[in-house]
């Protein structure tokens, strides 16, 4: 699978392959884990803030808030139990 969008009533889980790229190496596959592995990404409306209160909970910033050339704006952080999850404000529903 390379890319699905899961949405219940006005809420949306997105889920992808990993990739080879920055983000993809933060991964670990689920064989070498040697467990179910995930990769999370949650839309927010301010990122900055987001982050910096991520950070503030205990949070390892993995990759800071950086500007999409979609025009989206992200970051990836490492929580308390170690589960990479990515925070943005890109919304396939929005328009314009």
């Amino acid at each position: 699978m390379e890319h699905a969008e899961l949405s219940f009533r006005d809420g949306m889980v997105m889920i992808g392959t990993v990739a080879d790229s920055e983000f993809g190496r933060l991964l670990t596959t689920a064989s070498e884990a040697g467990k179910p592995t995930q990769s999370i990404y949650v839309i927010v409306e301010d990122v900055d803030r987001h982050a910096a209160r991520a950070a503030a909970a205990g949070a390892v910033i993995l990759m800071p808030p950086t500007r999409q050339d979609y025009g989206a704006t992200d970051y990836t952080c490492r929580d308390p139990e170690g589960n990479v999850w990515s925070f943005g404000d890109y919304d396939p529903w929005a328009t314009g």
